[in-house]
């Protein structure tokens, strides 16, 4: 009776700073978020820090075994972690933030990468009044493993720098709440990176390759592995609760090259809907859709730009620091 007794005060103990732990993180947060609302007004009374990181791990899952309807077992994962640090003074703000993805899926014996992705946003703004900033922007994207074109494929089409992709620009940026903003750069300056000189020899991702024969073997030159470009460039964040427990994000990049083909316009578009079942258990939605001029896929209808989709849908944990 008296070691229940002890294991009870523990469980209950536990509990209650558990508890304890999260009024006072919850406390915090809106603390934060007060003064952020202030020093997008232009109030800071002294420079401060604004950090925080969150997680998610997505699973699905489906067995069968002798099912007569017929169908595959398979099981699938993807991470997803968020890294930011912004930092305010009166007529400064500096805002950082890391994307990291992976995801994979198993079936009938393939292994498929379902997402794979590295990005860092870094963007210095001095604010000009409450709703305009003038701003620079440091855009960085690239991915974590091999990717290939079919799973039986030997011979990646990407890889880790393979392409990167860097953005460096001048312009202004209006915020005219704390759920959304856009930067606008008339100045930017694009650099692509191939760290695979096959891939820089057969002109991949609007490099200038080599030339090949019929067959795709080398006659003379090399492929350059680097591209730079100077275009427009528009980068649109958008992040509210539009329902209880549910969020929307939403971000928009649009690039315009002035040196070929400007009415082109690569676009980036990732929308997210985050949906809270508790604390940790969500359900995660993702549509994007990216268009790039420079990337040649080839099909029934021959070969040149298509407009690439993905989406996923998944029950997982997350958590926020």
């Amino acid at each position: 009776m008296i070691i229940r007794l002890l294991f009870l005060s523990v469980l209950v103990g536990l509990g209650t700073l558990v508890r304890a732990q999260d009024v006072t993180k919850e406390a915090k947060r809106l603390q934060d978020s007060s003064k952020v609302a202030l020093a997008r007004l232009g109030t800071v009374e002294k420079p401060f820090w604004d950090k925080g990181a969150s997680g998610s791990l997505l699973m699905n899952q489906s067995s069968l075994s002798n099912w007569q309807a017929g169908g595959q077992s398979s099981i699938s994962g993807a991470v997803n972690l968020t890294f930011f640090a912004n930092h305010y003074t009166k007529h400064w703000r500096w805002a950082n933030r890391l994307d990291l993805g992976y995801g994979r899926q198993w079936q009938s014996g393939l292994d498929v990468k379902t997402d794979d992705r590295i990005e860092l946003n870094s963007r210095l703004d001095r604010v000009l009044s409450k709703n305009w900033s003038v701003s620079a922007n440091l855009t960085f994207r690239t991915q974590f493993t091999e990717g290939f074109e079919k799973p039986e494929d030997t011979l990646p089409i990407s890889d880790f720098l393979a392409p990167a992709y860097t953005l460096v620009g001048v312009g202004f940026t209006y915020s005219p709440s704390t759920y959304f903003s856009a930067f606008l750069s008339p100045a930017t300056l694009k650099h692509t990176y191939v760290n695979d000189q096959r891939l820089a020899d057969q002109g991949a991702y609007g490099l200038d390759g080599a030339d090949l024969d019929a067959e795709g073997n080398l006659i003379a030159g090399t492929g350059t592995l680097t591209r730079l470009e100077i275009g427009a460039y528009i980068n649109a964040f958008y992040k509210r609760e539009i329902l209880k427990n549910i969020e929307f994000q939403s971000r928009l990049d649009l690039y315009s090259n002035y040196l070929n083909n400007p009415q082109n316009i690569d676009v980036n578009w990732e929308n997210q809907f985050l949906m809270k079942v508790n604390k940790y258990v969500t359900v995660n939605l993702v549509l994007h859709v990216i268009y790039d001029d420079d990337i040649l896929f080839t099909d029934s209808e021959g070969t040149g730009p298509r407009t690439q989709f993905r989406q996923s849908l998944g029950v997982g944990l997350s958590y926020s620091l």
